[in-house]
């Protein structure tokens, strides 16, 4: 999804791009997700909200304190076994990194730069990418 200073840009800001140049539409679809879940966590479950191709993507958090991540890997299994890949925007500060789903992990981690590299050190699986908070 494009981005401007955070905040989302909503597709339809994009469309009138693709309709004047067709021939690149099924280059630039190529890759897109049909479908985005998101699942707010703390240490349960907190919301979830489903994106269709072509939504704006808006998220506000859920929840807050302590952090689990195998609830929502749990939530991921039961309700979106199909997925393609997993993100997680985080701190990095759990204890419970649950079990390693089938699909490919990012952890886009925002704070400290020094205790996101420490956190990175104890992730069991998955990609860590630092960014801006």
């Amino acid at each position: 999804r494009h981005h401007e200073h955070g905040r989302p840009v909503h597709p339809g800001d994009v469309a009138a791009h693709r309709e004047l140049q067709p021939e690149r539409r099924r280059e630039d679809d190529e890759g897109a997700a049909d479908r985005v879940s998101v699942v707010y966590c703390d240490t349960k479950v907190t919301g979830t909200a489903e994106f269709e191709r072509g939504d704006a993507l808006e998220m506000t958090a859920k929840g807050g304190g302590g952090t689990r991540f195998a609830p929502a890997f749990a939530w991921i299994a039961e309700n979106a076994p199909d997925a393609s890949a997993v993100v997680f925007f985080t701190d990095l500060d759990c204890r419970d990194f649950g079990e390693e789903p089938a699909a490919p992990v990012l952890w886009a981690a925002w704070g400290d730069p020094r205790a996101i590299d420490r956190r990175a050190a104890r992730v069991p699986f998955g990609e860590v990418l630092r960014v801006a908070a």
